[in-house]
């Protein structure tokens, strides 16, 4: 997939899933219970550890640390080609402001 915001930019970044145990769901379809991601940022050194999570068309990964600030990354799939990508973080633990976000359409 490819994503492009109003600023024109070009990604092809994926969430690069390294663990997740899996639950069985109605239907016989398992479903992971959660999935632990890592990102290495290049504002500075930084590298965060995430869980995930499906609900529903989200998948969602929240950072592990305690401290704030956290941030939140979700990829919401709005058909089988296209997916919005969603950039958040939160300074007080509760309310999630938004960073940036994609429009991914697989090209």
């Amino acid at each position: 997939m490819s994503a492009t915001s109003s600023r024109s930019r070009r990604c092809r970044t994926a969430p690069s899933c390294c663990a997740g145990s899996s639950t069985g769901s109605p239907g016989g379809t398992a479903r992971p219970a959660s999935i632990a991601a890592s990102s290495a940022d290049n504002n500075g050194p930084n590298l965060a550890i995430y869980r995930g999570r499906i609900e529903g068309d989200r998948l969602v990964y929240e950072s592990l640390q305690e401290a704030l600030p956290r941030i939140r990354l979700t990829w919401i799939l709005k058909g089988s080609d296209h997916a919005t990508w969603r950039n958040e973080f939160t300074l007080d633990g509760q309310t999630w402001g938004l960073i940036e976000d994609y429009e991914m359409v697989a090209g």
